[in-house]
């Protein structure tokens, strides 16, 4: 029998408390004797139900997405990567000295987070990737966007290396 605080009253009263459950003797035991019984383990259940969240870290459930699916973060992840990069063309536009609407050139500075413009601080914060689904959905739309330039290289690697071998004769 365990050493739970019900299970001391049992053996010490036997047959007394057998019409009660472990957790009605055990609440009536310590409401009758507060503070003297605190240290005794108990045998009833948590009150909590255990869920996913206790195997959770913090910051996992302060960002994740109620409802949303993995597949569904993935896409949203995907989706802010695609505005990342949009957002990116703009502001080498507005850096490069193209007139945007309501923006200097030397607010538009990406490096320079002091001169950079509200509009592009704020658009980051809204597009940043909020828990790992998507995450995995950003760095996928990453690359896709490497993806062509990869591809285009390992077709050029041949040509490229015929002409240098071509070339060699020219070299002094």
């Amino acid at each position: 029998m365990p050493d739970t605080l019900a299970a001391k009253i049992r053996a010490k009263h036997p047959g007394a408390y057998d019409d009660m459950d472990d957790a009605t003797l055990e609440s009536a035991v310590t409401a009758k004797y507060p503070g003297v019984y605190d240290d005794m383990p108990r045998s009833t259940l948590p009150t909590k139900p255990v869920s996913a969240e206790d195997f959770m870290r913090p910051e996992d459930i302060a960002n994740r997405d109620n409802g949303t699916s993995i597949t569904g973060g993935i896409l949203k992840g995907a989706t802010k990567g695609l505005g990342r990069t949009v957002m990116g063309i703009g502001e080498m536009a507005a850096g490069s000295g193209l007139p945007l609407p309501g923006m200097s050139a030397a607010r538009a500075d990406p490096f320079n987070p002091v001169l950079r413009s509200p509009l592009f601080q704020r658009t980051d914060a809204a597009l940043a990737n909020r828990n790992d689904a998507e995450k995995v959905g950003g760095y996928m739309e990453l690359a896709a966007e490497l993806a062509p330039g990869a591809i285009g290289l390992v077709k050029a690697a041949p040509a490229i290396g015929r002409a240098a071998v071509s070339a060699e004769p020219y070299r002094q």
